[in-house]
């Protein structure tokens, strides 16, 4: 956890000094629509906090608990919860003013 959020505060750094890129393999294996809506998301990632976005991540991309997010962060559960419900509306909001990332969710969600 500790190296997830130096890593997310070294992007958040990296974004602002004019540092050549390197080429993502992953880039190159998606189409361009594709790579445009990943740029996105993560644009959207990058403008929350390296706490929100921790939290955000812990909690809804590995499935870990309330209680493990606090354990692993030294927070209390109750900031916990106030990040996830803050990034979750947040995003949300964010997403919905994106028409692009808008269909893209609704496309998804009738493929499952």
């Amino acid at each position: 956890i500790r190296v997830l959020s130096t890593e997310l505060r070294k992007r958040k750094l990296r974004a602002w000094l004019p540092i050549e890129r390197v080429a993502d393999p992953l880039d190159q294996a998606m189409d361009f629509e594709s790579r445009d809506l990943l740029r996105r998301l993560h644009a959207l990632f990058d403008r929350l906090s390296t706490r929100d976005r921790l939290v955000f991540i812990l909690r809804r991309m590995e499935a870990m608990t309330v209680e493990e997010i606090a354990t692993h962060l030294e927070l209390s559960p109750s900031t916990v919860k106030r990040s996830l419900a803050y990034a979750t509306e947040r995003l949300e909001r964010w997403v919905d003013s994106d028409p692009g990332l808008i269909e893209w969710l609704a496309s998804s969600r009738r493929a499952r």
